[in-house]
């Protein structure tokens, strides 16, 4: 069927230009122009402008949603979500690497991405003395600088009693989830801040530590590196911490070289944490008695101080901290000394290349051992406290345990992680220790009874004969009262 084209309606324009009706003249193109009354800048010039421009929005969308490896939810939440939350973590930097590298496993889970979350880890010091003082000037600023932190428990209850550190929401439920994943009981009573199995939770345990005692063989004859390893190792099966001690220092009189048990004498931390841990052992318990006014604790000074050389008390010439005896260790100065299970793994990776680690060192559980590890807690003024609060339970999870074991050596503080074949191999021993290690005292001003107790008692082992009561006792009974 043909088709008639339509009669023209308008005569030619006044101003001589082509009416609507007269078709275009040879070579021309006809191009409708803007109708009565229309913008020229709203015609069908402009439309199609536009349409162009809306086909390369949704091709470079296209694009980006292929970027995201085709997931949807993480698309729509980059374009369209709430801003980034960024969880600001402030903790030590002996383990930044280990704990930087949880928090990107955390942010690349898909919750996270959906959730626009991220964080970022902060060095606050090496020790644990300087970690609780930056971190106190963190959580009391003027304008909020934490989110999360992560500090030894011991510390806890003197954040809490400032209303530093916030409680962690539905505790009950926390608590059962720690329990179900088999997390070790005395890990969960350090995260309440107080001595009670009702007490809330302030915190989640990130990781756990319990002491080795480091045997540097290549000092000792080779007749006798076999027994000196299984006299050890059969006392701590018995569980005689003070014969263990005691028969460390006998031995030392059969090495060639370096005869001498170092502990962390240094003026941090560590030097509380191996008293608490020899006075334990022979007899004491400053847990519950952190002034030591019982006879049991008195009576535990006093064996110390017959059983080991002075020398073994005193500040030594460097920082007297686990990079000092790690370093001392490399160096085969030294018989025996005590480490954490991380620093031992250090010292076998570091001498296997020169030296095959593994037979010049070897290694012995502590029997009576404090218990070690930190934990995270969620600031009082987080400007984000559902993503610190999520970034906390991530951590105490299996997958940031086992994460936090084969990149820093931590010990893991769920029994599951445990049977991972690599950890059964190197901290096969661990479990039991775990759940039979010491514990220091729940005090609130415990930064200054830690600091207190160590000068005290180290003067004590040092100096001549003394009276407890006066050079201890009455020193650390402000720290415990009230």
């Amino acid at each position: 069927m043909s088709q008639h084209a339509p009669e023209a309606e308008t005569a030619a324009s006044p101003n001589g230009q082509q009416s609507e009706g007269e078709p275009p003249g040879p070579g021309k193109t006809e191009t409708p122009g803007p109708s009565a009354g229309q913008d020229p800048d709203e015609g069908p010039g402009r439309r199609a402008m536009l349409l162009g421009i809306a086909a390369g929005a949704i091709g470079g969308s296209i694009g980006q949603w292929a970027l995201h490896d085709l997931e949807p939810a993480r698309w729509v939440a980059d374009q369209f979500g709430t801003k980034e939350v960024n969880v600001r973590v402030h903790g030590g930097d002996d383990s930044s690497t280990a704990r930087a590298n949880a928090l990107q496993v955390w942010e690349n889970t898909p919750t996270t991405i959906r959730a626009r979350r991220a964080a970022s880890y902060n060095s606050v010091g090496p020790n644990s003395d300087d970690q609780v003082g930056i971190i106190r000037n963190k959580l009391s600023a003027a304008t909020p600088e934490s989110d999360l932190v992560v500090l030894d428990p011991e510390f806890l209850p003197g954040l809490v009693e400032d209303h530093l550190v916030s409680i962690l929401p539905d505790s009950a439920a926390l608590t059962r989830r720690l329990e179900d994943q088999g997390c070790f009981a005395p890990l969960i009573a350090r995260c309440r801040a107080q001595n009670s199995a009702d007490a809330p939770l302030y915190a989640l345990p990130v990781n756990a530590d319990a002491p080795l005692l480091v045997i540097d063989l290549s000092l000792f004859p080779v007749a006798d590196r076999e027994q000196v390893h299984s006299q050890l190792w059969n006392l701590r099966k018995a569980g005689q911490p003070a014969e263990f001690w005691s028969r460390a220092q006998e031995l030392t009189g059969l090495a060639r070289s370096g005869r001498r048990i170092l502990i962390q004498a240094g003026l941090y931390e560590g030097m509380t944490v191996s008293l608490v841990e020899l006075i334990h052992a022979f007899g004491g318990d400053v847990k519950n008695d952190p002034t030591l006014r019982t006879q049991a604790g008195r009576d535990a000074l006093e064996r110390l101080k017959g059983t080991f050389p002075p020398d073994m008390f005193r500040v030594p010439t460097g920082d007297g901290d686990e990079t000092d005896t790690l370093g001392t260790m490399r160096e085969h100065g030294a018989a025996f000394a005590r480490l954490w299970p991380s620093q031992v793994r250090q010292l076998l990776l570091d001498s296997a290349k020169a030296e095959r680690g593994s037979e010049v060192y070897t290694s012995v559980p502590i029997p009576g051992g404090v218990l070690g590890g930190q934990v995270a807690a969620v600031a009082q003024e987080s400007t984000a406290r559902d993503a610190a609060v999520d970034l906390a339970i991530f951590l105490a999870g299996g997958q940031s345990q086992s994460q936090l074991f084969h990149v820093g050596g931590y010990v893991p503080t769920l029994r599951p992680n445990f049977f991972e074949a690599t950890v059964q191999t190197q901290l096969a021993e661990l479990p039991a220790v775990l759940s039979s290690a010491v514990q220091r005292p729940y005090i609130r001003r415990y930064g200054n009874w830690s600091s207190t107790f160590r000068e005290r008692v180290r003067e004590y082992l040092t100096g001549p004969p003394g009276d407890v009561e006066t050079l201890i006792t009455r020193h650390l009974q402000p720290f415990v009262s009230g």
